[in-house]
């Protein structure tokens, strides 16, 4: 697996407009899998937006729970 720096210097998109940078930067978390799960040999591994996903949902719930203490 490439990391987004190291598939930009391939592909030579460093150059590319922030309108195209930001949704190829998206597309590209959706593809790549948790290096983490990778190397401890999980398999079906959760990809990055998988991850922010579920992370961003647990922090709202979590400050619904917690912000009246």
């Amino acid at each position: 697996m490439r990391s987004v720096e190291e598939s930009e210097s391939i592909t030579g998109n460093s150059s590319a407009s922030p309108a195209i940078d930001f949704p190829t930067l998206c597309h590209r978390l959706k593809i790549t899998k948790q290096k983490g799960w990778i190397d401890h040999g999980i398999k079906g591994p959760e990809s990055i937006a998988d991850h922010m996903y579920s992370m961003s949902l647990m922090a709202l719930i979590a400050d619904d729970r917690f912000s009246s203490l």
